[in-house]
């Protein structure tokens, strides 16, 4: 009887013990798997300050906006810009920086766009959202950041300020610019930001986006490429002078009107310019 006593004793602490370091595991368990958060700091088109917590659930994989724009809609076939990040987020709430912040200019394709396409499509200039997706092995999830950045420079302009006559200007409700004719010649190299940015400056040796309107004298449009399919890609020490004075030294977000005299344009005129400076780039490979 005491033997028996003694084994249901022993029995007994055991389960007790059990289930007191079951009642600590599962409480453990429990504590961590917290509901899942995402935020961001930072300027969009600025470098991003990431935080995730939390385990990540199949409800919350998809799109998460972290900051509404309020620019154009990106819409199918139409010019778009953005900065794509990625991040690697594993079971164990380590974040990764996979270095591969970049930006790209194009045209808005579901296609070409592939996965990120719902990140972007519908979405507004200005705007940051988060795709979250898991990863091929299943044992973490890949968090891609895109900051649509502006495609048109907003603001409330100044008046030419460059000392110089210059065309008026007219805008259209996405503040896209439209030169009238002078109707005069121009001597005098000369630039006057109409809206100042805040963003990096441009060095010499830079890669821009930018979108700009150029026009002679009379008014005739020689380049718009608003109307183009994506923003121009600008190699800043391969442009003709006068446009390339008007760039260097200025911020990215700036939007800046210059006079251009004949020996500093691309041709035998002169030349009238509006440059939205939108974001610094990587150099194409030669």
């Amino acid at each position: 009887m005491i033997i028996r006593k003694n084994h249901l004793v022993i029995a007994f602490l055991i389960a007790l013990v059990l289930g007191i370091m079951t009642g600590i595991f599962h409480g453990h368990r429990s504590s961590s798997d917290t509901a899942f958060k995402i935020s961001s700091h930072g300027d969009v088109g600025a470098p991003i300050s990431l935080l995730v917590t939390g385990s990540v659930k199949e409800s919350d994989k998809g799109i998460k906006e972290l900051v509404q724009g309020k620019g154009r809609v990106i819409e199918e076939g139409k010019q778009l810009l953005y900065q794509a990040s990625s991040y690697t987020y594993d079971s164990d709430e380590n974040l990764t920086n996979n270095n591969h912040d970049q930006v790209f200019a194009g045209t808005a394709s579901t296609k070409s766009l592939g996965k990120i396409s719902e990140a972007i499509i519908g979405k507004t200039e200005g705007s940051r959202v988060a795709y979250i997706h898991t990863d091929e092995n299943q044992s973490s999830v890949e968090i891609v950041v895109v900051d649509i950045l502006p495609t048109t420079v907003q603001g409330q302009s100044k008046a030419f300020d460059g000392g110089v006559p210059f065309p008026s200007i007219s805008y259209d409700p996405n503040n896209q610019p439209a030169l009238a004719s002078i109707g005069q010649a121009t001597t005098t190299l000369s630039v006057s930001e109409l809206i100042p940015g805040h963003g990096a400056q441009v060095g010499n040796t830079d890669a821009i986006f930018a979108n700009y309107i150029l026009v002679d004298a009379w008014g005739n449009v020689v380049e718009n490429t608003w109307q183009s399919p994506q923003p121009a890609y600008i190699e800043v020490n391969k442009i003709f002078s006068g446009l390339q004075a008007g760039i260097v030294d200025q911020r990215v977000g700036s939007r800046i009107a210059i006079t251009i005299p004949s020996q500093d344009a691309q041709g035998n005129r002169d030349l009238y310019a509006i440059i939205d400076i939108l974001a610094i780039t990587q150099k194409a490979e030669d």
